[in-house]
């Protein structure tokens, strides 16, 4: 599932336009970063649900702010 749109929000209520530093203070320190075309990415795996939860910015100024968020089942990949 991948959001682009501001009135969904997460389990925790982080929405498209959040920024990353919101995102870490939500869901903590376990976290990865990973560029994917020119966009930045803060993940979080759940190893027990075996789902990924992944944000996405193309902020050129280094703000961190969310342009969209997908979850994955990463079991089937």
């Amino acid at each position: 599932m991948s959001v682009t749109a501001e009135e969904f929000e997460t389990d925790r209520g982080i929405r498209v336009g959040d920024d990353f530093e919101l995102v870490k203070k939500v869901y903590g320190p376990n976290f990865y970063y990973r560029d994917e075309q020119s966009m930045t990415v803060l993940g979080y795996r759940d190893r027990k649900q075996g789902i990924t939860l992944e944000f996405f910015s193309i902020d050129y100024l280094g703000k961190g702010i969310i342009t969209s968020f997908t979850l994955s089942d990463y079991r089937h990949y």
